[in-house]
């Protein structure tokens, strides 16, 4: 594989985490950052977590993928790197029974590039496709799948510019587009109801463009500022949305979710809800609702769920919150409201994901507000009715990474520094000890002399006790 690192991790086959039942992950962040970006799920009853691990002495960023079973177990995980650059993900989406897509922005000191890779459904690699263009670095993107050869694009670039783009996953080509004279911020986009083009969300307006991207129509806000995003799709010519309504100075925002139909000529607001419409109260402070940052909606055949946060303040993150969600019919009658979280914590939703029992699970990360340097990556899963079906914990002792994996001559293991005096042994497949060493962060460890085939590793501390275990591939 070009260009690509991929270290390899399988705890399930070297034992230490029977106790994990269900969706609640994360990791300590007081020396590396795992945060959710995304959560697909596959068609042989699993889940694919796609994560950001951020080294942050170093300022990079690699994806990290979690392979789940049904229940939220820990099958799998990898990591995968983009030598010189950060690789940062920013969709995940299933390709066929066997395989998923995977999008994401590869960051370097110079511009960025557009990265597609194509996955088989155990994490294995199976192609990748790198778009350069001619444009400022992207700073952030949000994408969907518009059809099987189509992923739309938006976001904005150095500058707060924003832009659209499409790829063409057949003919392998990137259209892209920068707004020269706009200066706003683009969260999502959608192909419009008239197939005319499509329908893009600012910060407090909205965008119709045609095919190529060109804007036909701007449209100002209809309520409150935009910040959310869009349902997956909605029936005739309607749009749902979320939108922050303000309260007054002394009071902050609050999230709804509006129900607006769109053409050429005209604008309507059809409905509007109130999102978590009771005030919270967390530790004596009021909490109200903020919508998701990334995917606030999230819709199945007959039901929309919006998600997001109760928060006594955005930011900064010493403060309390919650998870907040939503359930709605297909007439946007709501059938429950619920939160999730306990008082101790500063919960962050990026986004939600229908699943396939009726329910949804609720992804992004929550820190320990009173040691705000905590942070966890963080995602839940729940039923049709609101009701949590299992909680699961990644220590942090168990989030190591060997690479290259496949290795032919040496390895380097990515350790947290409180595990500065921990130390090898790498197994057979016979079960005996062929290696026993010292080893520290990303520090070289010959294998040259081993015979090819498959080895598990231990990771311990000096006094013998088991911190993480994984397995190696010698070629």
């Amino acid at each position: 594989m070009k260009n690509i690192l991929i270290i390899l991790t399988w705890v399930v086959c070297w034992g230490a985490l029977s106790a994990q039942t269900g969706f609640e992950f994360y990791s300590s962040d007081s020396l590396n950052n795992l945060s959710v970006s995304g959560v697909v799920e596959l068609g042989n009853e699993r889940f694919v977590l796609a994560g950001i691990k951020s080294t942050i002495s170093s300022g990079k960023r690699d994806i990290v993928l979690y392979l789940l079973s049904e229940e939220g177990d820990l099958l799998q995980s990898e990591l995968y790197q983009y030598p010189n650059y950060s690789l940062i993900n920013t969709g995940v989406f299933v390709e066929s029974d066997t395989s998923f897509l995977l999008t994401g922005l590869a960051n370097g000191i110079n511009g960025s590039k557009l990265w597609v890779g194509h996955f088989s459904n155990d994490l294995g690699f199976i192609s990748e496709e790198v778009y350069d263009y001619d444009l400022p670095k992207i700073e952030l993107m949000n994408v969907r799948r518009e059809s099987d050869t189509t992923l739309i694009f938006t976001g904005w670039l150095g500058g707060s510019q924003p832009y659209a783009a499409k790829i063409n996953l057949l003919n392998k080509t990137l259209h892209i587009v920068k707004y020269v004279g706009y200066a706003d911020y683009l969260f999502d986009i959608f192909p419009r109801k008239d197939s005319l083009g499509y329908l893009m969300l600012g910060d407090d307006k909205m965008y119709l463009t045609d095919s190529a991207f060109n804007i036909t129509r701007v449209i100002d806000k209809p309520m409150g500022y935009l910040n959310g995003s869009l349902a997956d799709g909605f029936k005739d010519t309607t749009y749902v949305f979320t939108s922050k309504i303000h309260y007054g100075l002394l009071e902050p925002d609050s999230t709804a979710f509006l129900v607006c139909e769109t053409g050429m000529s005209d604008w309507s607001v059809l409905k509007s809800q109130l999102l978590a419409d009771t005030i919270s109260l967390v530790n004596n402070m009021k909490l109200r609702p903020y919508a998701a940052s990334k995917k606030s909606l999230a819709q199945n055949t007959k039901d929309i769920f919006v998600g997001g946060i109760n928060s006594a303040k955005f930011f900064p993150i010493d403060r309390p919150s919650k998870f907040v969600l939503g359930k709605y019919d297909d007439e946007l009658d709501e059938l429950w409201q619920k939160e999730y979280g306990d008082n101790q914590m500063f919960y962050f939703m990026v986004g939600l994901l229908t699943t396939s029992d009726g329910g949804c699970a609720m992804f992004g990360y929550r820190v320990q507000y009173t040691n705000s340097d905590r942070q966890e990556a963080y995602i839940l899963k729940v039923n049709e009715g609101g009701v949590v079906t299992g909680e699961t914990i990644i220590p942090i002792q168990n989030l190591f990474f060997v690479y290259p994996n496949p290795a032919k001559n040496s390895i380097q293991f990515d350790l947290p520094n409180t595990y500065s005096n921990s130390y090898l042994q790498l197994i057979d497949i016979s079960g005996r000890i062929v290696l026993v060493q010292k080893i520290k962060d990303y520090e070289p460890i010959n294998i040259s002399f081993l015979p090819k085939g498959i080895y598990g590793y231990q990771i311990l501390d000096t006094t013998g006790a088991l911190l993480g275990v994984g397995k190696l591939v010698k070629e």
